[in-house]
């Protein structure tokens, strides 16, 4: 604080702490997820989903593609040789279920991981090991930990 008085003079009284002590650093216990070099479809009719799904996975090495629709995922799986394909069970122009097993009845290697925040899971195929539900909303490090706990993905 400052005392000044005219013609007398100013005075400045300083507190100064007698230690600064640094800020704590939490390492992680485990390393972080990667998803290495996979290729993963999005579909979803919400933009904001696909675009903020997709960068997330890209920042976690994987190398992605979007669809809108069941008819954009029909294309867009013939150029794009995707690992994994995440697939909202919703879809404007047919159900994301029926169009996930088109799809894998002509690529036997995709694996799907359907997701919805309506459907009724007990339509998802879960005893096949291709294929998982995720109900929304779910962070996005939850899709991750899916993906590689399943042996889908490659840990860092």
């Amino acid at each position: 604080f400052v005392v000044s008085q005219p013609g007398e003079g100013t005075t400045f009284h300083l507190f100064i702490p007698a230690a600064i002590t640094a800020p704590r650093v939490v390492e992680p216990v485990d390393p972080p997820l990667a998803l290495g070099s996979k290729k993963i479809l999005i579909v979803d009719d919400e933009p904001g989903i696909l675009d903020g799904v997709a960068e997330l996975l890209e920042r976690d090495g994987a190398t992605t593609r979007t669809a809108a629709s069941a008819m954009e995922l029909m294309k867009v799986i013939e150029s794009f040789a995707a690992d994994v394909a995440v697939v909202d069970i919703k879809l404007p122009d047919g159900d994301g279920i029926e169009a996930g097993e088109k799809v894998r009845a002509r690529h036997s290697g995709l694996r799907i991981v359907y997701v919805s925040g309506h459907a009724d899971s007990r339509r998802v195929p879960a005893s096949d090991p291709n294929v998982a539900f995720l109900q929304k909303p779910f962070p996005v490090s939850r899709l991750v930990e899916e993906i590689v706990r399943r042996g889908w993905g490659a840990r860092a």
